[in-house]
């Protein structure tokens, strides 16, 4: 764990050295996260009096590790937000197998917590998601899930510098997670950034973390540029499958069109390594990215451009350059009771822990409403292929995975509610069904999550 945590916290140390302790004059911290499961209610009275953070306000970069935003500077205040929530779920195929199991019924307890301060020339965040599942019938079913994210920003002058921290430990691959019906939340993170697991395995336990420094540097009014360098790491618990680590070093320059129009050209070079050592892998990619802030609430940003890969075997050279492509794309719109979230990315990844390494797309959807004071309906939905690169396989292998979840809940009062929530899950593969405690069989599953929830009033941090 100790030789972990020292790669964990490198890069960011690296970049803290390399630059003053800095913050830039416009920050890239989303808005505040609903809880996991969506609540009604209105904002508490008083909520309005907090200090606002000055560096708190949409994107004004479209290249580096941070999530692209929307939203005014008064969004975000200093407080303390938490949840509890309770359900029962049933699960047709609770162990992700091949072929039909039945169904499960099984009792979850799950909470949020989040800190949030912010002040003339910092913004810090602690943002906590996790629970557990009880199988009264078989407590080799029992498990648990946690995600924990911290992150610091600083300013001086025109620099920035962000630290963040994103840690998770899940029973079950991220892609299209439910835990106790409601998924993880947001982070402050570029989806593509931490290491993927989009391909479904069988239920086990793996731990997975992203640590990012970044620096933002406004050299004039019109233009900035962005320095980053992340390190993220996937290890499983159960055996069979392959750790990764992925080091990433970019650099990008912004460039504004107008006022909402931004124009950038990035660079990073990723080198993923895996545990066994079988192979290495490193990549060299180039975009091009294009941001628009439609308006205040709404932003679109889509960027594309060649990647080049080497793949270098355990006992042998490197098989040469291959040619591929990477691209992301986003939409956010946030607007009164209305969000909306849609990601794509494409891109040479480290395999998810059953390839060794992989050409992944991803793209998901998210939206919410909020109808009157009490009822909120949302939906989410996500799409994965994951195709083994050149030079890795003999035989190529695929796999394709789609989820797609909807719920809603009902507040009985600004504290509690009830919800209800649904979620499909099916992957398909050319590579058939596999035997071992490390498969990535293709499968079919449905949840249902019937359960109730419990939200303090935000505690104001003075």
């Amino acid at each position: 764990m100790r030789r972990i945590t020292k790669l964990m916290w490198a890069p960011m140390i690296a970049a803290a050295l390399c630059v003053p302790v800095a913050h830039a004059q416009q920050q890239q911290t989303p808005p505040p996260p609903t809880s996991p499961v969506p609540t009604g209610g209105s904002q508490q009275s008083g909520q309005s009096t907090q200090p606002a953070s000055p560096v708190q306000s949409a994107s004004t970069t479209v290249t580096g590790g941070l999530a692209p935003t929307v939203g005014d500077s008064g969004d975000i205040h200093s407080q303390i937000t938490a949840g509890l929530t309770f359900s029962e779920l049933f699960d047709s195929n609770y162990g992700n197998t091949s072929g039909t199991s039945g169904w499960d019924e099984l009792s979850t307890v799950g909470g949020h917590f989040e800190l949030h301060r912010t002040g003339a020339t910092t913004d810090f965040m602690v943002r906590y998601t996790g629970g557990g599942y009880i199988d009264a019938q078989n407590s080799v079913n029992d498990s648990s899930y946690h995600q924990l994210e911290v992150s610091e920003t600083l300013q001086f002058h025109r620099w920035t510098l962000t630290l963040d921290d994103l840690f998770n430990y899940l029973p079950d691959s991220s892609f299209g997670f439910g835990g106790a019906g409601g998924g993880l939340g947001i982070t402050l993170l570029n989806p593509f950034l931490p290491p993927s697991q989009t391909i479904l395995t069988n239920l086990g336990q793996r731990l997975g973390n992203t640590a990012l420094a970044q620096v933002q540097y406004e050299a004039s009014p019109r233009s900035a540029w962005t320095f980053g360098a992340n390190y993220g790491l996937l290890h499983f618990i159960a055996p069979g499958y392959l750790d990764s680590s992925n080091t990433t070093i970019s650099a990008g320059y912004n460039y504004s069109l107008s006022a909402r129009d931004v124009l950038g050209v990035s660079y990073a070079f990723s080198a993923f390594r895996f545990s066994p050592d079988v192979e290495s892998i490193n990549s060299n990619a180039v975009q091009v990215t294009y941001g628009r802030h439609i308006s205040n609430r709404l932003m679109f940003q889509a960027g594309a451009g060649p990647q080049l890969y080497t793949v270098t075997t355990l006992f042998g050279p490197s098989a040469g350059v291959h040619t591929s492509w990477s691209a992301n794309a986003s939409v956010t719109y946030q607007l009164g009771h209305t969000s909306l979230a849609g990601n794509f990315s494409h891109g040479v990844s480290g395999g998810s822990g059953i390839l060794t390494g992989a050409t992944a797309s991803i793209a998901t959807f998210s939206a919410s409403h909020q109808f009157g004071q009490w009822t909120t309906l949302s939906g989410s939905i996500g799409y994965s292929a994951n195709n083994s690169l050149q030079g890795t396989v003999v035989t190529p292998v695929s796999y394709d995975g789609v989820y797609a979840s909807a719920g809603i809940n009902r507040q009985l009062n600004k504290s509690f509610g009830v919800n209800v929530n649904y979620t499909f899950l099916r992957q398909g593969t050319n590579n058939g069904p596999c035997v071992g405690t490390a498969c990535a069989d293709p499968f079919l599953k449905h949840q249902i999550w019937v359960g109730v929830t419990w939200n303090m009033r935000p505690v104001p941090l003075r």
